[in-house]
């Protein structure tokens, strides 16, 4: 097994996709402990592109800590 990742890690994912979903969400919490997630409703696959200013509200949140 891989060692947790102790550092911040940010994800984001648009809330439309029907492939994700939260069936490997505690399993990336003990992956990523530290981590911050996002997702960003309204938007699909290509959340940057479709929600680029959520997605740039969310990393400068990310940025700030």
């Amino acid at each position: 097994m891989v060692p947790a990742w102790p550092h911040p890690a940010l994800f984001i994912r648009g809330g439309e996709p029907p492939y994700l979903d939260n069936q490997y969400r505690d399993a990336l919490l003990r992956q990523f402990p530290a981590s911050s997630a996002y997702v960003i409703s309204g938007a699909g696959h290509w959340v940057h592109a479709e929600k680029h200013d959520a997605v740039l509200r969310s990393v400068r949140r990310f940025f700030a800590l």
